[in-house]
């Protein structure tokens, strides 16, 4: 019998973890890796750009299939999820649609936080914790950064599992 998954699609702060969550809501954390929450403030390419909105799409491929998913965001600078990404310059709540895609349920409200050093990024997806509280995870340590006309765009790719993940975010003002 095959174990139907919900997977978190998600886009945020610094390095973090992405999960794909069985139906009984237990997380399952696909990289063992232990990122850093840490920042630099050298060499940030999106220093004093006035962000405050994500506006973005991932393409997942899953086997033979593949779907496109977009999300559209606002900015978060302070409350638990922000918080629990203590590195990250950005922290966006994400509306995602479709709500299911090559057969898994897409997680909405996501939210993903965004570390960015120079010309790199760190994609973070932050999630509840059972007992509460939140934790961020590093879903792309190496997303693609480029600032024009007072936006920042980032280009992204990462794995859950067996499947896999293509996105591209502007991060701009309203």
């Amino acid at each position: 019998m095959r174990t139907l998954c919900l997977l978190l699609l998600a886009v945020a702060c610094g390095p973090v973890e992405a999960s794909i969550i069985p139906v009984d809501g237990r997380s399952t954390p696909n990289d063992d890796s232990e990122d850093s929450l840490s920042s630099s403030d050298e060499d940030r390419s999106t220093e004093g750009l006035p962000i405050s909105s994500w506006t973005g799409s991932r393409e997942v491929q899953r086997g033979r299939c593949s779907g496109v998913l977009q999300e559209v965001g606002v900015r978060y600078t302070f409350g638990e999820q922000a918080d629990a990404c203590t590195g990250c310059d950005y922290v966006f709540e994400l509306e995602v649609s479709p709500a299911r895609i090559c057969n898994l349920d897409v997680v909405t409200p996501t939210w993903r936080g965004v570390t960015v050093s120079g010309e790199t990024a760190t994609i973070w997806s932050i999630e509840p914790l059972e007992g509460g509280g939140w934790q961020a995870s590093a879903l792309a340590s190496d997303a693609q950064v480029r600032s024009e006309a007072g936006q920042v765009l980032l280009d992204y790719s990462y794995s859950l599992g067996a499947v896999s993940i293509t996105g591209e975010a502007v991060l701009g003002s309203d």
